[in-house]
């Protein structure tokens, strides 16, 4: 499903990138694409750093320290946010960080909103189908 909304290229921005071990398979499946992994924890910042030392990937950039609660992040150009483990298990606050009005206000904040082209129809049929199924 990921490959429907990922951009072919660029930086991706995962937030709240746990232990590393997603976005190492994100960066095996989508080879062309850079990714930045993140998380608010020192503990999954460590093992983020070895999942990715282990996997020896050259589209996996060290991982940063991002609190979705935070205003500010330390990220200069993202083409996407992808937040696949969080919303569950982070405090409402952290989720509500990563609500659109939110989300849009921070990247427009850092410069890093930019507009993507409609999604082709296909794309928006097998989502319409798996949501409907």
């Amino acid at each position: 499903m990921l490959a429907d909304w990922l951009p072919p290229s660029g930086p991706v921005l995962e937030v709240a990138s746990g232990t590393g071990e997603h976005v190492v398979a994100f960066a095996r499946r989508f080879s062309r694409i850079s990714w930045q992994p993140s998380d608010a924890h020192d503990d999954a910042l460590a093992s983020i750093a070895a999942w990715s030392a282990e996997a020896a990937l050259g589209n996996v950039r060290p991982a940063l320290r991002i609190d979705a609660v935070e205003s500010a992040w330390p990220i200069e150009r993202a083409d996407a946010v992808v937040a696949i483990n969080m919303v569950h298990i982070a405090p409402w606050a952290a989720s509500l960080g990563l609500l659109p009005t939110t989300l849009h206000e921070k990247m427009k904040r850092l410069g890093l909103l930019r507009r993507r082209p409609p999604e082709p129809p296909q794309a928006e049929a097998r989502l319409h189908g798996r949501l409907h199924s």
